[in-house]
Parts: C-alpha cells; structure tokens; sequence
C-alpha cells in the first residue's frame, strides 16, 4: 500500500509514520510537509491512501484535497 502523508509539523509527521510502518510493514509511505508538495506528488504518483493535516499553511488540507481529486 503506497500512502502519502501530508503534515507539516515534523513531529507529528514522524510520529504518524512510525505508527504506520509499525502496523503494516509493508506501507510505503511518502511525507510531503505542505499542500502544495503533496498536490506536486500526486501528480507524479499514485496513492492508494492520502492522510492529511486540516490546518496547513497557505491552505486548508480539504481543499488540498478537493484540488487533487480534480487534477
């Protein structure tokens, strides 16, 4: 399962990940610390599951996400 983890404080985004490869050792995982990073991401790869921060800067991790659905 390739999974893209989008949080831009670090020790939340380490945190998550050390959760999730200790749950499920075969999860690739991708950290993007900004929407933005994360909407560049996905335009160059697939995911099967997208975890992202409500409050980043710059914008709101549901319209990130609606933003990525329609590109």
């Amino acid at each position: 399962m390739k999974i893209l983890l989008v949080e831009d404080d670090s020790v939340d985004r380490l945190s998550t990940t050390r959760l999730l490869a200790q749950s499920e050792p075969l999860v690739d995982i991708v950290e993007a610390s900004s929407a933005e990073e994360g909407m560049r991401l996905c335009l160059e790869k697939a995911f099967d599951l997208i975890l992202m921060d409500y409050s980043l800067p710059g914008m709101n991790g549901l319209d990130a996400l609606k933003m990525m659905r329609r590109d």
